[in-house]
């Protein structure tokens, strides 16, 4: 690994295309899984809350979808939901790459599928964890976007969207 010649604080500041910064941030979790230091935990967190947040505006897809539960809530707590369990499944393909060898476009591609995100309740969030993802399971009821009211949806991109996704354009 090369040392930058130049810091200027912006760490997230970067000419590079979404999957040449994805790229490096495998590089970079590899470099820490190598040092033995690590387990896949320690080395997926690398993405989810060091690399990953800065990426949320360029990564981080709403698939207009919207649990009723949500809607009849709508000052509640509200989180947009990794209904692809990123925390969890991320840390699996971790441990898988650390055994039997790195994949970085296998990395990139569960990247892409991971970061897509549902709008529910922190509550539903939750039981979809406990679930482990099973929304039948977890009683989340999902609505699509084109269901809702101009009002809801405008108050839903302001609230939810705006700064939080990549796709936000399409849900006007």
């Amino acid at each position: 690994m090369k040392a930058a010649a130049h810091d200027d604080g912006n760490a997230m500041a970067s000419p590079l295309t979404l999957n040449d910064t994805l790229t490096k941030c495998y590089d970079v979790m590899m470099y820490a899984a190598k040092s033995g230091a690590f387990n896949p935990t320690a080395v997926r967190g690398i993405y989810t809350h060091i690399i990953g947040p800065g990426l949320r505006r360029r990564i981080c897809m709403f698939t207009g979808k919207v649990s009723s539960a949500a809607l009849a809530n709508l000052e509640g707590e509200l989180v947009l939901e990794h209904f692809h369990r990123i925390q969890h499944e991320l840390t699996k393909l971790i441990g898988r790459h650390m055994a039997e060898g790195e994949n970085c476009q296998e990395f990139i591609d569960a990247i892409y599928l991971m970061e897509k995100v549902h709008i529910v309740t922190k509550r539903e969030n939750y039981n979809a964890m406990k679930a482990k993802g099973c929304y039948t399971t977890a009683n989340i009821e999902l609505l699509d976007w084109s269901e809702l009211s101009l009002e809801v949806k405008g108050f839903l991109r302001k609230r939810m969207l705006r700064s939080r996704v990549a796709n936000i354009a399409e849900f006007i």
